[in-house]
């Protein structure tokens, strides 16, 4: 009897631990996965030289919020486990530490967008996305990986109903507005889940120190980022 008990048990244990492992390669591949999906539908809908000039935006907005995410994601993982009783702190902390790099940025991300509207959509998307991202290390220490495929089906769901909306009418600029708004909504989506968590009481402040402790973290990230989109960043 005892023994059945111990092997359910353990199965029980084996089917957490792999729809864990399942949901998270899922959460994981969507993104690009579903991205593949989005640039065919522009290119269709609209026109080669139109992606190619939006991934031109693009790249710039992504690096731009991988500078100011700063490692965060690696960073936290280890500070949540060495003090899990102040994880509201140290997300807060990071997020304030971090959202100081934004306006620096944020001005090179102007001086290297043709159009000031452009500019600054591009600036929207991303101070959108440094606040989404925010959110992937408490996805990953939660293991909320289902909340989050449902948050990004929803998004791509608005991206992909956009280009079919606007079709041949599609510009950069309305891209990069779509983007954008995914980007935020995304964000709000996990601020409301998160909310009792992180966002009960703030206690963060600003911590200069943050950028030695977590350089480590951020230059392996930043590493990895430009050897996958060298050829891209060579292009442009």
């Amino acid at each position: 009897m005892a023994a059945n008990r111990l092997r359910l048990l353990r199965h029980r244990r084996f089917r957490r631990r792999a729809l864990t492992v399942f949901t998270n390669t899922v959460n994981s591949l969507i993104v690009p996965g579903f991205g593949v999906l989005v640039s065919l539908l522009v290119v269709r809908r609209g026109s080669t030289e139109l992606w190619g000039a939006f991934v031109a935006v693009m790249i710039y907005v992504q690096l731009a919020a991988h500078i100011v995410g700063w490692g965060n994601k690696e960073y936290l993982l280890r500070a949540f486990s060495f003090s899990p009783a102040h994880i509201a702190r140290e997300w807060q902390t990071s997020l304030v530490t971090r959202l100081a790099l934004l306006l620096p940025v944020s001005a090179v991300l102007v001086a290297l967008t043709p159009s000031p509207v452009l500019a600054g959509l591009a600036v929207a998307w991303c101070a959108g996305l440094v606040l989404y991202q925010s959110n992937d290390v408490l996805i990953l220490y939660r293991k909320d990986f289902v909340y989050s495929i449902a948050v990004e089906l929803s998004s791509i769901a608005l991206l992909v109903g956009a280009v079919f909306w606007q079709g041949s009418r599609l510009t950069v600029a309305g891209l990069v507005f779509w983007f954008a708004l995914a980007a935020w909504l995304k964000a709000a989506a996990f601020f409301v889940r998160y909310r009792g968590q992180v966002l009960a009481r703030w206690v963060g402040r600003f911590y200069a120190r943050y950028f030695r402790l977590a350089l480590l973290f951020f230059l392996l990230g930043f590493t990895g980022m430009l050897q996958s989109r060298v050829d891209l960043y060579a292009v442009n």
